[in-house]
């Protein structure tokens, strides 16, 4: 079975947490997005263990509700995979192969650490562009298989249509940058998101992601932890170098970030405000959004899968 990574986009997003699941349902309007749906539903504990769902029961039975009191059965959607259970990575292929001929090559570039057998992975790739050089830059996801498959038929029997299955990191990157409203194609740029007690850091340029990593949110040592990270980054590419921080999360933990320097140099640090550049339908009680916008960048993100080329 073929995952559905990088597919044609869904206009649900659906966010799935320990502990919370949260949905973004849009519509283009006049040319905007705007947003017909937001909901929220806590998630009992047990069904996640160690950041994986590890009741499908459970799950099930609670998205079924969500759907419902949603309203959104058979509606097409849109839902991630953790970046710790996904490898992606780039090889190059001579151009003009098959696709039968590029999966063998993928297939040869992970084989040699891979801990499961290939009938056990999903893979799934897109091809980049090509240039004068008769080769071109191959990027592939893989999966664990059973998880894929269990997830998929987790929401199809809960009601819903899995039309995408993306990777979160890439999704929560898609609405900052929408957010932002501009693409960040001059040099590296960093993004920290804060959500449910959970940090994130994604550093990025145009072409891909070069570094992430998460962990559990302490406010009294934001800045010290991030510049930890920074730091290391630089250190293990030092031809690369951040430019500016991009910030989405809580206006208290944004007071709690003081000054950043890579090389010896302060970078810019600016706050990502999702609610601005979204239109909200009359019917929707948008308070929970404009208040916690930042909670909701990931559906957002997975909603907006076809917007940027993330």
């Amino acid at each position: 079975m073929k995952s559905a990574l990088f597919r044609k986009p869904a206009l649900v997003g659906l966010d799935i947490q320990p502990g919370k699941i949260r949905l973004v349902q849009l519509a283009i309007f006049k040319s905007h997005y705007r947003i017909d749906r937001i909901a929220r539903r806590d998630l009992p504990v047990g069904v996640f263990r160690d950041g994986v769902i590890c009741d499908w029961g459970g799950l099930q039975q609670e998205l079924a509700a969500f759907v419902s009191v949603c309203d959104l059965t058979s509606a097409a959607a849109a839902v991630s995979l953790p970046s710790h259970l996904v490898r992606t990575d780039h090889i190059q292929v001579p151009t003009g192969l098959s696709r039968q001929e590029k999966e063998a090559a993928i297939w040869g570039a992970i084989k040699a650490d891979a801990s499961h057998p290939k009938a056990a992975l999903s893979i799934d790739f897109v091809e980049l562009p090509a240039d004068d050089s008769g080769y071109s830059s191959v990027f592939f996801a893989v999966a664990q298989e059973a998880y894929l498959t269990k997830l998929i038929d987790c929401m199809k029997r809960a009601g819903l249509f899995p039309k995408i299955i993306d990777i979160d990191r890439y999704a929560t990157l898609r609405a900052a940058s929408f957010a932002r409203q501009a693409q960040l194609s001059d040099g590296t740029s960093a993004l920290l998101h804060l959500c449910d007690g959970t940090a994130s850091l994604i550093i990025f340029n145009a072409d891909d992601i070069l570094f992430h990593q998460q962990w559990l949110l302490d406010e009294h040592l934001i800045n010290e932890t991030v510049q930890r990270y920074l730091d290391f980054y630089s250190t293990m590419h030092p031809a690369s170098s951040v430019q500016r921080l991009l910030f989405c999360g809580s206006p208290l933990h944004y007071g709690c970030l003081r000054e950043m320097r890579v090389n010896g140099q302060s970078i810019f640090i600016e706050s990502v405000d999702l609610a601005s550049q979204m239109h909200v339908a009359t019917h929707v009680n948008d308070e929970d959004f404009h208040t916690f916008n930042f909670d909701y960048l990931l559906a957002c993100g997975l909603a907006l899968r076809e917007l940027t080329p993330w």
